[in-house]
């Protein structure tokens, strides 16, 4: 019978779903469902034959088996021509639709009048090609063969005359019926026109109405694809340099790349784009990143492929190059960059690496040829030398030391000016960030202080007059400075004067530090930044620091878009300026952050100040054409109670407002030293688990425990679990470890550790205990690490384990965020032979879809349920346990119980059909030696029992 069902299976098998064949024609793909819906056509045609031969169709059995053996013929025609001619020569389709045509024309001569909505099969065939002709052709034929089926059934079969009487014969048994009365008719007594009358033109109708719909479908499912395609073309590409984009460089590195023989990888990054946009404009820089695609994309030929990683960054993997192509393509793009540098102002380069490889090393290929990318960028400052005018070409102004100096660093400006000509030189990057007149000037003083902004423009002149005049020789001073965007920018001015041998001032020399790491006010909501907060002072006078953080503002970005985000920013800053007043001092912390500074406010002060905000929240947006309400959450301390420094406040402040966001969301937490002692905690495991991880994973250990038969209480299994001897001595348990390497992405190198000493043990422990299997924990993001699954295969057959043996336990610690693709994941490992446990079952996340999406050996009902579990007093987790319990008996899924601590538990547990137990009653995790000590002291008692 099982041979029977495959066989079967096989023939009805489909072909693969065009999700997942997007490259091949639609008219193959047709040529292929259609074959395969014939397959349906032959299994009727045997079924209604066999129902001939049990006298359930009365027709004649002689007639019945020509045409079943006509139909399986037709039908069976195309399916060989295509299995030995292919199925993508543009007349396969024809020759198909011809054949199924005809083989439900041969079943209309048995079956007459039972067929008729069958011949509107072949116009559904026909539909899938989406071309009209392909639906003519079809139309036209089926009537053809739709009038000699319907003459030949009136000479041979007239299946409806043999129903009406319940007999089999043929016609010429009714002759003297047919002629005394069929062919009499008042109508017309020839039979040439009673037939086409009376049964060709009501079938044909009935098929006409099946036209218009099926061209509709025609035609929307040709806008449909054309649309589809285009909407997946543009969600892959880049939409300025048309290449494709980062999700589609993943998902061609994860899906695509693994499978080609080999490949070659070549990374590009412009160098110097942050001077260029600092010194040129944004909008220059755009340019410069197109030239660099221009460039690229003239070596774009046949199987090579490009994407934009970054926003200077490209990637172009060439798959099976010819020996040299990779090097030679750098070459171009070098070529081709000088070629634009011999007639550009602004030169361009772009630090290249790359390398070659399998494809199965996709990930290493890349990695190299990023790495050489990288030690090939060098900082070469794009620096235009101005014509010097001749008569400084002898003075220390047309300095080549001067020259170097200007092009060290992006925000820092020379300037160098003659005492005794006042001639200046500036930099070119000051000349053109600042747009000021040009490389030479004369009598700057009257130039510069133009640019100061108005409030700094009194403090720097005192200060600069000072210098000239001969009063000081040195020039420190902190103002605003107007850039050519029309934008007012921090600066840090230092100088001094030199003077010659007889005292007298010759050179005035300084640098300007542009402070866009500090600015003093931040330019988007002009408040002042968190820098400000350096000269206040937090021990001479009391009061509270109030930092609040916009709850889920990502969401606003995602739906709406950066620009909007911004204007949300600000204006919610304006709402804050204009509450706070001469009362308190709001500042602008990084990203979605805000702090109000409030002298002589106590805590019940502070949360009313808190309380008060929340309107400020209400209707934003309005300039970016949207509306939004945001809430936020708070953190607050006092000062001096909670600290007297600003490093100091503002880090109990950052711990408060993350209690408040992971565990009081829209509240406010005031700080305590319970706060602190939790950070300072976690930040000892952070320290503990990362030197550990650094040291070979020293420090962890495992632990096993037994996993007993519900039958006999033998040992039928046991669970590795993860310790760290530090962590039990200062009670922090292993799910911290486990949480805190999931957020930092380590979760993977810890698995792969937990990997290899399981099936260390289960090696060893295979070979003396035939009966004993082995279960590890897996977590979900694990599986994040796309070689993980072949890690966990390759492990074993390394250690040469048995996989039937070895039970891999789902942890829902973490939340699946892809069950499609961890189902398959786990499908491909159950399939080499490993079983598949859901572990904790009944908390965490989605239970029930998981239990539902991903196939499962085991479901382990979880501790929290069992440990309380009486009759009478719990009655909730009994009811809980016993439906899983009986889900997972429906599902023909095994049961295991966790936390079966005392023989009273065990007792309610033993009337349902529960595989193995789980708890302290039997075994506390123990170390690998113990383990094996109570496995043997069992063996000795000549069965595993407690």
């Amino acid at each position: 019978m099982r041979q029977i069902s495959n066989s079967i299976k096989r023939l009805l098998r489909c072909p693969e779903s065009p999700q997942h064949n997007k490259n091949i024609p639609v008219e193959v793909r047709a040529n292929r469902y259609t074959l395969y819906a014939l397959n349906y056509i032959i299994i009727s045609a045997i079924f209604v034959w066999i129902l001939n031969i049990l006298d359930i169709f009365i027709v004649e059995q002689t007639l019945m088996l020509t045409a079943t053996l006509l139909v399986l013929t037709f039908v069976s025609v195309p399916k060989l021509i295509c299995h030995y001619a292919g199925d993508s020569a543009p007349w396969i389709k024809y020759m198909i639709l011809a054949c199924s045509c005809t083989a439900i024309a041969v079943y209309g001569v048995a079956l007459s009048y039972h067929v008729v909505l069958l011949f509107s099969l072949p116009l559904f065939f026909a539909a899938q090609y989406q071309e009209r002709r392909v639906m003519i052709f079809t139309y036209c034929l089926l009537l053809v063969e739709l009038l000699a089926s319907v003459v030949l059934s009136f000479w041979l079969g007239l299946c409806d005359m043999n129903m009406l009487l319940l007999s089999a014969s043929r016609t010429s048994h009714y002759a003297n019926f047919a002629t005394g009365e069929l062919f009499n008719l008042a109508i017309n007594p020839s039979p040439w026109v009673t037939i086409p009358l009376f049964f060709f033109v009501p079938r044909a109708l009935i098929l006409s109405v099946s036209i218009p719909v099926l061209l509709h479908i025609v035609d929307l499912s040709a806008d449909n694809a054309i649309m589809t395609t285009e909407l997946r073309r543009m969600s892959e590409l880049d939409r300025s340099t048309r290449f494709y984009n980062k999700n589609k460089y993943d998902q061609m590195i994860r899906n695509f790349y693994p499978s080609v023989d080999r490949v070659g990888v070549i990374f590009w990054d412009l160098n110097n784009l942050k001077y260029i946009n600092d010194n040129y404009g944004h909008s220059q820089g755009d340019v410069i990143i197109s030239v660099l695609a221009s460039c690229i994309s003239a070596n774009i030929e046949n199987m090579r492929h490009v994407f934009r990683i970054g926003g200077d960054e490209f990637v172009m993997i060439i798959e099976n190059p010819a020996a040299g192509e990779v090097e030679q393509t750098v070459r171009n793009v070098q070529t081709r960059l000088e070629q634009h540098n011999a007639n550009s102002t602004i030169p361009i380069s772009a630090a290249a690496g790359y390398a070659e490889g399998s494809g199965a090393e996709i990930v290493k290929i890349v990695e190299k040829a990023d790495k050489k990318m990288y030690e090939n960028k060098r900082p070469d400052g794009i620096v235009t030398v101005h014509n010097v005018p001749e008569e400084y070409s002898n003075s220390i102004l047309n300095d080549r030391l001067f020259e170097g100096l200007a092009s060290v660093m992006d925000n820092v400006y020379i300037f160098l000016c003659d005492m005794r000509t006042n001639v200046s030189r500036w930099s070119v990057n000051a000349v053109e960030y600042f747009d000021m007149p040009g490389e030479f000037m004369t009598n700057v003083d009257s130039i510069w202080p133009l640019r100061v902004h108005p409030e700094d423009r009194k403090a720097y002149i005192e200060d600069i007059s000072r210098v000239m005049n001969g009063t000081s020789i040195y020039h420190k001073c902190e103002y605003r400075a107007l850039n050519r965007y029309g934008e007012y920018v921090w600066l840090e001015c230092r100088g001094n004067v030199v003077y010659d041998e007889m005292r007298q001032t010759k050179y005035f020399s300084g640098i300007m530090l542009r402070l866009d790491n500090r600015n003093k006010y931040d330019p988007l909501t002009k408040l002042k930044t968190m820098y400000e907060l350096n000269s206040v002072s937090f021990d001479s006078r009391a009061g509270s620091l109030l930092l609040i953080g916009l709850d889920d503002f990502r969401k606003i970005v995602n739906n709406f878009g950066y620009t909007f985000g911004d204007v949300v920013l600000a204006e919610f800053a304006q709402r804050l300026i204009h509450y706070c007043g001469t009362q308190h001092t709001p500042y602008r912390m990084e990203g979605d952050e805000f702090l109000i500074l409030s002298p002589d406010f106590d805590a019940k002060q502070t949360e009313k100040l808190f309380s008060d905000l929340r309107t400020l929240g209400y209707n934003l947006g309005k300039d970016g054409g949207h509306f939004v309400n945001v809430h936020f959450s708070g953190g607050a301390v006092l000062f001096p109670k909670n600290g007297t420094t600003r490093e100091q406040l503002i880090g109990n402040l950052e711990h408060c407002l993350e209690r408040a966001k992971n565990q009081q969301r829209g509240e406010l937490v005031f700080f305590c030293e319970d706060i602190a002692y939790i950070h300072q905690q976690a930040q000892h495991i952070n320290d503990q688990i990362s030197n550990a991880i650094r040291n070979n994973f020293s420090g962890f250990t495992m632990y096993y425990q037994p996993l007993v038969n519900s039958s006999d209480h033998s040992i039928g299994s046991c669970e590795a679990l993860l310790r760290f001897k530090d962590f039990e001595t200062r009670g922090i348990g292993i799910i911290e470890v486990i949480n805190y390497l999931e957020r930092r992405g380590e979760i993977s190198k810890l698995g792969r550790w937990i990997t290899e000493q399981v099936f260390q043990k289960a090696r060893e422990w295979q070979e003396r205990y035939s009966a004993l299997t082995v279960s590890f924990n897996v977590s979900a993001a694990q599986f994040q690490d796309t070689g993980f699954v072949d890690f966990l295969i390759d492990t074993a057959k390394a250690y040469k384990v048995d996989p039937s043996r070895i039970t891999i336990e789902l942890t829902e610690s973490s939340k699946i965020v892809d069950y499609f693709s961890t189902a398959q994941y786990l499908t491909r490992l159950r399939e080499f032979g490993f079983k598949i446990a859901l572990d904790d079952f009944g908390i965490a996340y989605s239970t029930l879809m998981l239990i539902k999406a991903l196939p499962t050996d085991y479901v382990k009902i979880d501790h929290s349920f069992v440990l309380h579990l009486h009759y009478e007093t719990n009655i909730k987790d009994l009811v809980i346990v016993e439906a899983v319990i009986d889900l997972c008996r429906k599902l023909n899924i095994q049961v295991v119980a966790e936390g079966v601590e005392n023989a009273e538990i065990l007792a309610i547990l033993e009337k349902y059909p529960i595989a193995l137990y789980q708890g302290y009653y039997f075994s506390r995790p123990i170390p690998a030696d113990d383990f094996v000590k109570l496995l043997d002291g069992d063996r000795e008692d000549k069965k595993l029992t407690y």
